[in-house]
């Protein structure tokens, strides 16, 4: 295989943020062998991700890399690998580094993270949806944070946070607790129970509200926007 240039990978719920160079490229690549498709795989994986990073901005000789923990875990498992790279849909350059409308479905808000994370495990029993934390703890600086470690090996100065959508867009549908200065248009200073992230008018926020309502009338949705894109 030629040598492939520095990559920058997207870091987000269930996306694993891998900085490829050539002197890891080897490791990287390692997990692809042993199939029938094996050459034909990596060439697919570097070809199919156009030139991204930093917000309107691009760096020539450089390419986004979605590696999924789930992708490489299957690659063991079935040799799925052919049809799970064929079937990632291929945005074109013009989708990435945008901002893009969202609603996001609000349970609570509160300035007391101790009763906003009490208010997110009661209703992650109540809706009977997961709670994922995301390895976020109060922070007196950004109101949020991943741990040190966590910041560091992703690449971040401590503290930092990630709101929930930001990296990819993507809807989901657990129980969060985040905090509103990550997010437009919302007051500042409030940690929000969230229910979910879904397309404004969609059929899946309409659905998302009918069912969360049965159990908390005054949930709602809010818009916003959320970033897709390169995180650094």
């Amino acid at each position: 295989m030629p040598p492939i240039p520095a990559c920058c990978a997207l870091p987000a719920d269930g996306i694993t943020r891998h900085l490829i160079g050539e002197e890891d490229l080897g490791e990287t690549a390692t997990p692809l062998q042993g199939h029938p498709d094996s050459q034909e795989m990596p060439d697919e994986l570097f070809r199919s991700y156009p030139p991204t990073c930093h917000p309107g901005r691009l760096y020539p000789g450089r390419y986004s890399v979605l590696v999924a923990k789930e992708l490489l875990m299957r690659l063991f498992l079935g040799n799925l690998v052919g049809l799970l790279l064929l079937s990632m849909p291929v945005m074109a350059q013009e989708e990435f580094n945008v901002n893009v409308p969202k609603n996001i479905v609000i349970l609570q808000s509160t300035r007391d993270y101790a009763a906003a994370l009490a208010g997110a495990k009661q209703a992650a029993t109540k809706l009977q949806r997961p709670l994922k934390l995301n390895d976020n703890h109060p922070n007196k600086e950004l109101g949020l944070s991943w741990t040190k470690v966590g910041c560091e090996d992703n690449g971040y100065d401590f503290p930092c946070y990630l709101p929930r959508g930001n990296g990819m867009a993507e809807d989901s549908d657990y129980i969060s607790v985040e905090y509103s200065d990550g997010y437009e248009g919302f007051a500042k200073g409030y940690y929000i129970v969230v229910a979910a992230l879904a397309a404004p008018n969609s059929t899946t926020l309409r659905q998302t509200l009918a069912r969360v309502r049965r159990a908390y009338p005054a949930a709602y949705a809010k818009r916003t926007a959320v970033w897709r894109g390169c995180m650094h």
